[in-house]
């Protein structure tokens, strides 16, 4: 199966953190997987597969990303754990329907692509001014 890509990096999205830009460039490389995996010869199964790795990487990213904003001592930090908690329980709920054959697994596709973009765009951005100032 060849992998499509649905959703491509670009330096715009750089956040100025190494680590956490190349967890990001992980997610889109997982997002495309996922959907090479919905569009080819792929079967459910590989679409479960992909979705729990989906989610573990979610979780621990998040993790991640919010250990370096308390020691950056980000003022938002409270504000952002919540966005992600909300993300965490809405993956959750996508790799469920995923496992029960529910849902359109082209739209939590898009969903899950366009709340990655955005977030990283508009929310991860916001921190990325703190760190460069430290250089990490």
């Amino acid at each position: 199966m060849k992998n499509v890509q649905y959703v491509i990096w670009n330096d715009s999205y750089s956040v100025g953190v190494a680590a956490i830009d190349s967890q990001h460039q992980q997610v889109l490389k997982i997002l495309n997987t996922l959907h090479s995996s919905s569009i080819g010869d792929g079967c459910a199964k590989d679409l479960e597969n992909c979705m729990l790795k989906l989610w573990i990487f979610t979780v621990t990213h998040f993790q991640y990303e919010e250990t370096l904003l308390r020691l950056l001592h980000y003022e938002k930090i409270g504000e952002h754990v919540k966005l992600h908690e909300w993300m965490k329980r809405e993956t959750r709920r996508h790799l469920d329907d995923v496992k029960s054959g529910k849902g359109d697994f082209l739209e939590t596709l898009h969903f899950v692509k366009e709340w990655w973009i955005k977030h990283i765009n508009e929310e991860d951005r916001q921190y990325a001014a703190l760190a460069a100032s430290l250089e990490l």
